[in-house]
Parts: C-alpha cells; structure tokens; sequence
C-alpha cells in the first residue's frame, strides 16, 4: 500500500505532474553541489520558480528532501538574506498548497521554521511572525500535533522590551484562543520541562493569565490536562540552579496560584515540589528563600503591584474556598502547622529514606524492608529529587529550618531521630567495624559528622541529651502515642546513637553539659530502667550500663540545683544508683 496520499497517487498518470517532480528534483540536487551562501539564494530563487511554475497543483511532490533543505536554510549561522529568501519560499508553498494540505504536510515545514525566532535576525522577525499569523493561526486544532514545537519556537524570544514583544505576546495571547486552553497550557508545562530558555517567559505567561480575582478552581487550565507534567515542570525549574529568574517565578507561581491550602494537587505531587524546594534553601539565596518560607507559612513578604502585604495575603487566602477569613490577625505558625507541617515532615523522611536505600545498595548491605503502601511514594518522590541530594546537604536543610521559628520547632522532634539514626548506621557504625578505611571515606565520614556537629551546635545545650532520654523512656515504655519521635528505634540503636554522640558532640562548648545535662540524663535513664527492668534482655542490660558508664565519665561533678524537679541528687547519688540496679 503506498504511502502517498490518494489524491497525489492520482497525479502520477499526469505528465505536467511528471513534470513537476523532475523539475524539482533537479533544483533540489543543486543543492548539495552549494559552497556558499550565495548558491542557497541562487538555488532558493530556483525553487520558487519551479513551485510557482505549477500553480494548479496542490500538492507539491519531493516534500521531505523540500523541507530538509529549506530547514539547513534557516541555519542560525548563515546571513539574514538567506533567511529572508527562504521564508518567501515558505510563503510560497503555503499560499499555493491551501489550509487542508498545510495541515497535513504541517510537521514537515514546522521543524524548520520553529528555532528560527529566537536567533533570527531584527528583519527577518517580521516576516516569520507574519507567516504565524497568516497560515498558521487560522489551522486552530491541526496545530495540535506541532503545538509544543511552535511554544518552543516563540517563548525564548519572548523578552520583555525586546523587539516585537507586544506581537508575539498577542500571537500568543490568539493562539490561546483558538486551541483547547487545558490543552494548550499542558503544551506549554511541556516545553518549560524540555527547554531552559523558554521558561522564564513561559511562567510570566502563565502568571499574568492568573487571574486573582477568581479562584484557581476557577483557572484549572492553567494547570493542564496533565498534573503530573505540571509537577515535573514545577520540579525542573527549581532545580534550574542556572536561572535564579527561573527560580523565583515558579515560586512566585506556588504562592499565587498553588499555596498550601489549596486542594489541586495530591500529597504525594506536594512532597515532590517540597522535596526539591528544599534543595533551594542551600543556594542561601535571600529572595528565594523568602519565597519557600513564605509558601510553606502562607504568608507572602513581596507586595505585587505594589499592594501592601496584609491585602495580598487576603487575595492569596481567597483564591480558595478552603480556608475561611476571618479579622483575627494571620498566624503563621498556625497555618504551618495545618496545611505544611504533615508534607514538610513527610518530604524529608523520604529523602532520608531514599538516600539510606542508595547507600545500601552501593554498599551491597540488605535494604530493610519497606512496607508496601509506602513503596509506591518512595519511588515517586525519589524521581524527582535532585540528583545531588546527600546525607550532609539533607543535614545543612535542617540546619536552615531549625532557623526558622515557626518552622524549625515544629518539625525537630519528627525527624530529628531518623537523621541521627541514618549518620550512626551509615557513617559512624561502619567506620567503627573497619579494620581500615581510605582517605574518600574517612574524608566523608569526617564531614558528615563534622556537619552533623554543626546541626546540634544550633540546639539549646539541654535539648540534645532531655531528647535523647525522652526518646529512651518512650522506647521502654512503649507509647505508642509518640512512635513518630522515635520512628522504630530499638533500644539497642538508641545506645549507639547515645554513644556516638558522647564521641563526637562538643561537650564543652557549655558548661552546663557536662555539670547538669549529662547528670540529669544519666538519673533519668537509671530510674527508667529500674521501673521497667524487666522488659530489658540480659544484653540490653549489658548495652545500657555500658552507655551509662560512658556517661557519668563524662559528667563533671558540681553541687549546683539541677534544671528540673526530678534531678535533685548529687553524681555521687547517681553513682551509688547505678550500681544497684537488679541484674
């Protein structure tokens, strides 16, 4: 069966048609005799004649070879007159062929037409912008197929107070118009996910179509037919770390139009976007982070055209019926709390999770096993985290939250033990068994812990140690109520956190440590085990009081009171304590 269409199959018996075909075949073979740029006019000019040489034709033969060499005349590098020379060609062809060919033969002639605008000299803008506007336009729905190539072709050049600005805007703007909205923004998701260079003015777009007077449940065009490639777009330009323009526009796009309250988007596809949004908090850029604080506090600390602050977080909390108004002042803290905290969490315990399952397979350890529900969103989450994700830069994001006051308090308690128990299983146990280690990985396990001493550096001096012996109680006595803080620890990892801990913490950097924290851990952990000692196996006995020995050699004697009601012996109370517990 040929794959000609039947009314060109029928031409064949006509020997103009005939004609037609050897004519060009014959100018298209000149072209790869060209050595200059002056031969492509030459051998343009030809092309022009023979096309219009048979006008009653509609169907012009040769259309592959036609359209390739018609693209390498539309090089970047070759002269603005060989640019112009072949558009005339394009114009030619498209008037003489009609609408219905043109949108059959559409993805031929667009491939070369479409980079051209972006790097096209200032006279040949005009003339590409109006073949658009003549010949493309009025195919509406056939420019479907082609439609993510022609976005790609008019946002890079689409620069605000750039030459023909205000044309390509309103191409745009018509295009829109013509063309399924929820489609057409899906396309344009699409081509900011494909191209660096069209994203910053493909999100101004999206932006300025925002309309803040309706609901985003109202503009849910604006997302696309496709979340899931929103999502991706959404995650591909934070991570333009090249475009810090990029950056903040697809921020500015999460705080007008997606903040945390609104309900579009799946837990699983905000943990993606909080996930990367993380990784932005390391540029320590002011204006960025300002924008990531501001999303997850659902507050917004840059006025917008030029409105005060109070009114356009009144327009933001309005673009959704799910959070109500009132007059009482916005607590921000509050709003965390509801609508981020849960994802915040989430995010970094799978990032953690997922950077624990790389060195374990790089290791060639046993993965431990993940239940089944939970499988589905670690993998999910995982495809969108930046590459450079590691256990320091993961431990830097905390440093960065602990910072923040309604943040870092908020969510400390919940991961903090899984970052602990990830750098003792996979930094400091390991490095413990080796018999040797070489310079890589003793420079790694060097700055993992040295990174890890600035995270606890940022905590009041008491709240290491009252967290640690809270997470002791909560394992022993098995509150169920309070799991998240302790996440499955066992007691037996807990003394080796513990133990690291002592190891690498800088116990004299106050001198309440060691003189009352260490004191009031060390009674705690006593009085603990010896209500509850029978839930304890004869080497978890063993275990404990070796971690509290280690302890009390650190404890610095002293007679001052202790911080809390419960401590109110003397070391050498606690020593005599210690060795009285049942064996």
């Amino acid at each position: 069966m040929s794959l000609m269409p039947s009314d060109e199959v029928s031409l064949l018996n006509d020997g103009r048609y005939k004609n037609f075909i050897a004519t060009l075949e014959r100018v298209l073979k000149q072209f790869e005799y060209s050595s200059e740029w002056a031969d492509l006019i030459t051998n343009l000019v030809k092309v022009k004649k023979a096309i219009e040489s048979y006008p009653k034709f509609l169907s012009i033969p040769k259309r592959i070879t036609l359209s390739k060499r018609l693209a390498q005349c539309l090089h970047p590098a070759l002269p603005s007159g060989v640019h112009l020379k072949t558009l005339e060609v394009y114009e030619t062809i498209f008037r003489m062929i009609g609408k219905r060919n043109l949108q059959r033969d559409i993805i031929l002639y667009s491939c070369g037409l479409f980079p051209l605008l972006p790097a096209a000299a200032l006279p040949v803008k005009p003339v590409l912008l109006t073949l658009y506007e003549t010949y493309f336009l009025p195919l509406d729905d056939a420019l479907n197929p082609i439609l993510t190539g022609f976005l790609l072709g008019l946002f890079p050049a689409l620069e605000e107070g750039a030459d023909y600005y205000d044309r390509i805007y309103a191409l745009l703007d018509n295009l829109s118009n013509r063309i399924d909205k929820f489609y057409f923004y899906t396309c344009i998701w699409s081509a900011i996910h494909l191209v660096a260079s069209a994203r910053h003015s493909a999100l101004t777009f999206i932006l300025n179509h925002f309309d803040k007077r309706k609901t985003m449940e109202d503009q849910l065009y604006l997302m696309g037919s496709s979340v899931e490639t929103m999502v991706s777009a959404v995650c591909t330009c934070l991570q333009d770390r090249e475009q810090s323009l990029v950056q903040r526009s697809i921020l500015d796009f999460l705080l007008i139009c997606l903040p945390m309250h609104n309900k579009q988007l799946t837990k699983i596809d905000i943990m993606k976007i909080i996930t990367v949004a993380l990784h932005v908090l390391l540029k320590r850029d002011m204006s960025l982070n300002r924008r990531i604080y501001a999303w997850f506090l659902g507050t917004e600390q840059l006025p917008i055209d030029n409105r005060n602050q109070q009114q356009h977080i009144s327009e933001i909390h309005s673009s959704t019926t799910s959070l109500t108004i009132t007059n009482d002042p916005f607590n921000s803290s509050s709003y965390f709390v509801q609508y981020t905290k849960e994802n915040l969490i989430q995010s970094i315990l799978h990032a953690l999770e997922r950077i624990s399952s790389n060195t374990l397979s790089t290791t060639g350890k046993s993965k431990p096993t993940t239940p089944d529900e939970n499988i589905a969103l670690v993998t999910s989450i995982a495809e969108s985290m930046p590459l450079a994700w590691t256990l320091i830069k993961l431990i830097r994001v905390l440093i960065i939250l602990v910072d923040k006051p309604d943040v870092g308090p908020n969510i400390l308690e919940s991961v903090l033990m899984s970052y602990l128990l990830i750098v003792y299983q996979q930094i400091y146990l390991p490095a413990k068994q080796l018999t040797s280690i070489n310079v890589q990985q003793e420079n790694h396990r060097s700055e993992t812990l040295k990174t890890l001493n600035m995270l606890l550096d940022t905590f009041e001096p008491y709240f290491i140690w009252e967290f640690l012996t809270k997470s002791f109680d909560i394992i022993i006595t098995e509150q169920q109520d309070q799991i998240i803080i302790t996440v499955g620890t066992t007691i037996e990892q807990l003394c080796g956190i513990i133990n690291m801990l002592l190891d690498i913490a800088s116990l004299d950097s106050s001198t309440d440590i060691q003189s009352e924290h260490l004191p009031e851990m060390l009674y705690h952990l006593i009085k603990t085990m010896n209500n509850n000692i029978h839930k304890f196996t004869a080497d978890q006995i063993t275990l404990c009081v070796e971690v509290l020995l280690k302890i009390l050699k650190k404890v610095v004697p002293t007679n001052t009171t202790h911080r809390l009601s419960i401590f109110h012996r003397s070391t050498t109370s606690i020593l005599s304590y210690l060795y009285h517990i049942p064996r």
